[in-house]
């Protein structure tokens, strides 16, 4: 099958003796969708290159020389013998339900690329096949308006084009007769000018009108005579057409100053800002005041004393000693009791020994070396002791 919307480019389907009887299947498609032939009329015109021509169709309902099949594809009978050897060409016309156009009807012409050869020697038992793009669905204007959300039934919607009709017509002759009123009052009112201008021309130093009226058996004064002349209200005159949009006025001056507006309620707390750059380092402070002396006494027992009760807050140094027997005494009462020592390890390290109850500082031991000193400090009941300078 061949697809197209024009007949340029056209393709040979299949080999056919001119004289032959044979049909033609035609099947409308739309973005590669198959649709039906429509209800109404259409025609299909075959030509061939050598002058001869071939129809079928509907008209007025009426089905000729073809038939519309249950899939809606329409198969045309071509019969032999009414063509001549060349090529045929298929035109498809359709009439599609238009108000726009004369009697209601639109017609639309269609072309398939594909082409049927007319030989005069055998034909091929191929079935010929024509595919006819359309890039529209055959559908009314009523079937159109039901898509786009009209709701009602098909006879209210073409009414609906009689109704608009009559209004735009009885809008036109009531303006007609506007303009034509118009023209009979500009016709009177030239009429009178001129009348009064006329006779304006023949008075001189004539007398007034309200004293022609008193000759006349006018009884009052001057200004209700005048009063008099003014007729009663007439009735309100019919509105006139609009008239054309005038041109833009000229700006404005700019207008006072607005009083301050009410304070607005305290909005929320905003989200927690990003970790700010590393600031820049600050300068050497001043050297600070000479600080108290410090609050361990100093106790020096030299060589003796080795097994003893440690006091607190007091340095205990001795000497070089072979051994040191060392226990806490009682500590002093609302203050931080320490309890320091001092010695020095012989040639033979110094065997020191303390309270069992007493806990290492991170659970390190310091072994003892000869020839080096050693100090320790001891605050709540943890130790810590270190090598020193000789």
């Amino acid at each position: 099958m061949m697809n197209c919307n024009n007949n340029r480019g056209l393709t040979p389907l299949a080999r056919k003796n001119y004289n032959e009887d044979f049909f033609v299947r035609l099947r409308l498609v739309t973005d590669g969708e198959g649709k039906p032939f429509p209800d109404g009329d259409f025609m299909v015109v075959f030509t061939s290159t050598g002058g001869g021509r071939y129809t079928c169709g509907r008209e007025n309902g009426v089905l000729a020389n073809c038939k519309v099949n249950a899939d809606g594809t329409a198969s045309c009978f071509i019969q032999g013998g009414n063509l001549e050897v060349g090529t045929l060409k298929a035109e498809v016309r359709i009439m599609q339900d238009d108000p726009n156009y004369p009697n209601g009807k639109r017609r639309d012409v269609l072309f398939p690329n594909g082409v049927i050869e007319l030989v005069t020697g055998a034909s091929s038992f191929d079935d010929v096949q024509m595919e006819v793009a359309m890039n529209y669905a055959i559908v009314s204007a009523y079937e159109l308006a039901v898509k786009k959300g009209y709701q009602g039934t098909q006879e209210e919607f073409y009414a609906t084009f009689s109704e608009l009709t009559k209004t735009m017509n009885s809008t036109k002759e009531t303006a007609k007769g506007l303009q034509s009123k118009l023209e009979d009052v500009t016709s009177k009112w030239q009429e009178l000018n001129t009348s009064i201008t006329d006779r304006l021309s023949t008075i001189k130093d004539g007398k007034s009108a309200y004293e022609l009226a008193k000759e006349h058996g006018y009884v009052g004064t001057a200004e209700e005579w005048l009063a008099s002349l003014k007729g009663e209200r007439g009735e309100r005159g019919e509105q006139g057409v609009q008239g054309q949009k005038g041109e833009q006025g000229a700006r404005g001056e700019q207008g006072l100053r607005g009083l301050q507006g009410v304070q607005g309620q305290k909005g929320d707390t905003g989200a927690k800002g990003d970790r700010g750059e590393k600031g820049l380092t600050g300068e050497k402070g001043q050297k600070g005041d000479k600080g108290d002396t410090g609050w361990l006494r100093l106790v020096n027992h030299g060589i003796a004393d080795t097994t003893l009760t440690l006091t607190p807050n007091a340095m205990h140094v001795w000497g070089e000693v072979a051994q040191l027997s060392l226990t806490l005494g009682e500590p002093m009462p609302n203050v931080v009791n320490e309890y320091a020592f001092e010695f020095r390890s012989p040639a033979t390290p110094t065997n020191l020994s303390l309270p069992a109850t007493l806990k290492w500082y991170n659970n390190y031991t310091p072994t003892i070396r000869a020839g080096k000193r050693y100090q320790a400090s001891i605050v709540n009941n943890v130790i810590i002791m270190g090598e020193v300078e000789v």
